[in-house]
C-alpha cells in the first residue's frame, strides 16, 4: 500500500499520477502483489537530491511528493535513463526492490551497508561481461557514468535495465 506522510499535502491529482505511475511502473518490471510498502513523504524528510528512496533493511520505498507533479518529475529525472519518460524513476526504484528480494531468497538483510557491497560486487561482474560483448557502459545516462565512476555498480546496472525496460531497446 501507499502511505503519506504527515507532512505531505498531496492533491488528488498528484496522489493519482503516483498510484497511475507505481502500478505501471510495477508491470513494467513485472512485479505482482508482493510489492514493497510505499511512503510518500517531503522533499524536507528525503534525503538530498534524490527523488525516490529504497530501504532494503525495512522494505520501503521512499517517495518524495513532488514527483506527483508530473513536469516536476520530467525536470527532475534529467540526466537519468530515459529522462523522458515518467516511468524512469519508478522503474528505476522497483528495480532496486526486485534485487533486494532476490537477495531476500538467500538471506535476510538486515544492514544497508553490507547488502549494497555485496550487492554492487554482483553488479559489477554483470556490467563487466556487458562490457567484454562491446557494450559501452558509459552510453546509459549520465547519472549511470557518474555512479559507475563512484564505484555504485548497482546504480549503473539498474539505469541499464530501465533502459531496456524502457528504452527503445538498444
Amino acid at each position: 500500500g501507499i502511505n503519506i506522510s504527515d507532512s505531505v499535502k498531496l492533491k488528488p491529482k498528484q496522489m493519482h499520477n503516483i498510484e497511475k505511475s507505481l502500478n505501471s511502473a510495477m508491470g513494467v518490471v513485472g512485479i505482482g502483489d508482493n510489492a514493497p510498502t510505499c511512503m510518500i513523504i517531503s522533499s524536507t524528510e528525503m534525503q538530498t537530491n534524490v527523488l525516490c528512496s529504497y530501504n532494503a533493511v525495512d522494505n520501503i520505498l521512499y517517495i518524495d511528493s513532488v514527483i506527483g507533479d508530473t513536469n516536476k518529475l520530467l525536470e527532475l529525472q534529467e540526466g537519468m535513463a530515459c529522462p523522458d519518460n515518467p516511468l524512469s524513476t519508478y522503474v528505476h526504484e522497483l528495480l532496486h526492490w526486485k534485487d533486494a528480494e532476490e537477495y531476500r531468497k538467500v538471506t535476510t538483510i538486515t544492514n544497508q551497508k553490507e547488502y549494497l557491497i555485496d550487492l554492487r560486487m554482483e553488479c559489477k561482474k554483470k556490467l563487466d561481461k556487458l562490457e567484454k560483448q562491446g557494450y559501452n557502459i558509459f552510453n546509459i545516462s549520465d547519472y549511470a557514468s557518474k555512479r559507475y565512476l563512484d564505484g555504485l555498480f548497482d546504480e549503473t546496472w539498474t539505469e541499464y535495465r530501465v533502459l531496456k525496460l524502457l528504452g527503445n531497446g538498444e
